[in-house]
């Protein structure tokens, strides 16, 4: 929607907890400030974050222009030094202390005295005194108390953990299993003394920490931290993010980051996945088994408190994430070097890596391939092929036994239904066709570039195209105008239409244009309910809707979601404010209908949410990598129709060749100015969007073109072959 200066929002610090005051035109964030500090530019500046209502545009920066501030965002970006970091949510220093008090109870006397890092004089005394501390971001890692001269001997104190305020308390938010309850964790106190926790009971992820009396004495607490380490590649700077993104709207800024930080939260040093035998105990938890190859370093995995596993369809989305904003083919390698370890006999890959370690998925089965796939992609090194070649025997062994499935139909047949968290699945499965069938293509791809096999590749190929071709048979529907969920189904799947969109299904436009338009019949005030399951509202699936509508060409449709949806989870009553939720119910409450699924144990740190990471760099600026080599790039901007000005850049970073960088902006006559930076010696193309207009006048590089030389499509007008370096256009349409 066009944004006018009536959709302008405040952010009103003051104390108390996160509430929302709303009117026709503004939505009003509160927050508390430490100590009466009135206007404090706080930790990372992370409480300046724009409270975002769907369909609502964030408050504008001043617009840059092409010959100064445009061309210096792009040609002379440093992903780690930019305006940008402002939205960064990873901490300046491993060691991380609380910022604020969210609550107390009893007798709890000079609390502020321990914050931000302060050696204070806080004291706990008699059984019902109670402090929970607010770190203002999600965090992790081992918790340090110091505790003063001024404690009695034989004292216990307790410690809980939670990633959202809802469930703060006496006991932990759940970690390990449906029927385990996390608790908190026994402190012993005799006198002056320092205190950290066992390795095995670090916490995955937290923003709030409870602690509290057991015994009826005093304790003295001097400090109060946390040493956070997740992601242990990145040393002692954990914000040096390779990638970038950057906007005049704070909240698009903002999700993207948090993306980001999410992906960091989740990347967990390998020891420290968590432990699956500990349902026996019922009470407790612990982060202290492998959950990559013996001699690695770290993993990414798909939740930072839980599961702190490797589940191969999660990764469809997280990989991307991961190359786009961190860079990290270490993380991203490990998982798969895991994944394949645990191939069976059989073939069969694994549902769930250890510590898990459960098999029965037959979409799993096939996403490890897009894992491997993508996995190969965006490593960019020379020894990627050696790293494909050593798998090739177990890739056979694992596509043989996925394509004995395929029936007289010429689809697959599910034989085991486990999947995402939908209802399971069945018979000739849709969304098991779509990765099916990208995995085919990609295999293909990888027979013929890596291993030299043609005969393979073309036989992985033309079963590609029969699956496709039997999609197109047996699961159109051409009454709702999109593809039902199996053979005689009614349903119409969110996650198997966004797939058919992703990765080309559709044998026609038409189709792509009707189930894009088909999918918005799920949205509701909270996001995209998946009709495949118990009324969820699914953060990995609409990670995929947003992919799907701008594959589909459009970008205000996939931002109408994005801001509606991510909106939401950065609102909600629950929020975590820095990383992301796994996923929701239908009504917004902080619900997810698994059997006997405890709200407490819903992941607030889940990288398959981080779609708008993704997109926002590859769709919306539409800068993005496209062969293994990373020699060829595309950049192919979508603002929409309904962005009528302002701006956006983004970076992204190969190993093999350095840092691109691109971006565009719309100035209020509507003229459109493009920027791009790439590395010498690679080739590009340069799609200019029409908006549904005639380009009246292109000047690229300073230099007027014949604008009808440009390969025009419905939606851009492209420009190829354009070697790296700085490039400039300037774009004017017909009125």
């Amino acid at each position: 929607m066009a944004v006018g200066a009536s959709d302008e929002f405040l952010i009103f610090l003051e104390r108390g907890e996160l509430g929302f005051l709303r009117s026709s035109d503004f939505l009003v964030l509160r927050h508390s400030l430490v100590d009466g500090c009135e206007g404090h530019h706080l930790q990372n500046s992370q409480l300046r974050k724009l409270a975002m209502a769907p369909n609502h545009a964030g408050k504008r920066f001043s617009k840059p222009h092409l010959n100064d501030e445009l061309s210096n965002l792009v040609f002379n970006a440093n992903p780690a030094s930019g305006p940008w970091q402002e939205y960064n949510f990873a901490p300046e220093s491993r060691t991380q202390f609380p910022q604020e008090i969210f609550a107390t109870e009893g007798n709890v006397q000079k609390a502020s005295s321990v914050l931000g890092g302060r050696r204070g004089d806080m004291t706990l005394s008699g059984k019902d005194a109670l402090i929970t501390f607010d770190f203002y971001v999600n965090t992790c890692g081992m918790i340090t108390l110091e505790f003063g001269e001024l404690s009695a001997s034989g004292q216990q104190v307790s410690i809980a953990f939670s990633e959202s305020k809802a469930f703060v308390g006496r006991g932990s938010d759940r970690s390990m299993d449906f029927h385990v309850e996390d608790g908190a964790l026994s402190v012993g106190v005799d006198g002056q003394g320092t205190w950290t926790c066992p390795d095995a009971q670090q916490r995955g992820a937290f923003r709030y920490m409870t602690l509290y009396m057991e015994t009826s004495g005093t304790v003295e607490v001097c400090s109060v931290k946390t040493y956070n380490n997740m992601m242990p590649s990145m040393g002692d700077d954990l914000r040096q993010y390779p990638g970038f993104f950057f906007g005049d709207d704070e909240f698009l800024n903002t999700i993207w980051y948090a993306g980001a930080y999410t992906l960091q939260l989740a990347t967990i040093p390998t020891g420290t996945g968590r432990r699956s035998d500990w349902v026996h105990k019922k009470v407790g938890w612990a982060n202290d088994v492998p959950a990559a190859l013996d001699g690695t370093l770290e993993v990414l995995t798909d939740g930072a408190r839980r599961d702190r596993t490797v589940w191969s369809g999660d990764r469809a989305l997280s990989t991307l994430t991961n190359y786009i904003a961190l860079n990290n083919k270490i993380s991203t390698k490990n998982g798969v070097d895991w994944m394949f370890k645990y191939q069976t006999d059989e073939g069969v890959f694994p549902y769930a890596c250890p510590p898990i370690w459960h098999y029965g998925s037959d979409s799993y089965h096939l996403w490890t391939y897009v894992s491997l796939y993508n996995a190969y992609f965006f490593d960019g090194g020379d020894d990627a092929k050696d790293w494909v070649r050593q798998k090739w025997p177990a890739v056979k062994r694992g596509m043989d036994y996925a394509l004995q499935k395929i029936d007289d139909t010429g689809l697959l047949k599910v034989t085991m239904p486990l999947d995402w968290g939908r209802h399971p699945l069945k018979g000739h499965n849709l969304e098991v066709q779509g990765i099916l069938y990208f995995s085919l293509q990609k295999c293909a791809e990888l027979a013929a570039d890596v291993m030299g096999d043609e005969i393979l590749a073309k036989k992985w190929s033309t079963l590609a195209t029969s699956v496709k071709n039997a999609v197109n048979q047996y699961l159109w529907n051409e009454t709702e105008g999109m593809y039902t969920d199996y053979i005689g189904s009614d349903i119409l799947s969110q996650d198997g239409n966004t797939l058919a969109i992703w990765y080309g299904l559709p044998d026609s436009e038409s189709k792509t244009q009707r189930i894009s338009k088909g999918l918005m019949r799920n949205w509701n005030e909270f996001g995209a309910v998946a009709p495949e399951s118990p009324q969820m509202i699914s953060v990995f699936c609409s990670s995929m809707e947003l992919i799907a509508h701008f594959e589909a060409q459009q970008p205000d449709r996939a931002m109408q979601l994005l801001r509606t949806m991510w909106g939401y989870i950065w609102n909600s009553p629950y929020a975590v404010q820095s990383s992301l939720i796994e996923g929701y119910f239908h009504d917004g409450r902080c619900h997810y209908p698994f059997t006997l699924y405890d709200p407490a144990y819903i992941s607030h740190a889940h990288p398959w949410a981080s779609g708008p990471t993704i997109v926002l760099t590859s769709y919306y600026v539409g800068l993005t990598i496209r062969n293994p080599e990373h020699t060829l790039w595309s950049f192919k901007p979508q603002p929409g129709l309904d962005k009528k000005s302002g701006f956006a850049v983004a970076g992204i970073t190969s190993d093999a060749k350095g840092l691109f960088s691109a971006g565009w902006e719309i100035d209020e006559d509507g003229v459109f100015e493009m920027a791009i930076r790439a590395p010498i010696g690679t080739r590009g193309t340069i799609s200019i969007p029409t908006f549904s207009k005639e380009i009246a006048d292109v000047l690229f590089d300073g230099t007027l073109i014949d604008h009808h030389s440009l390969t025009l499509g419905k939606h851009h007008a492209s420009l190829k072959e354009v070697d790296g370096g700085n490039h400039s256009l300037i774009v004017r349409y017909k009125s």
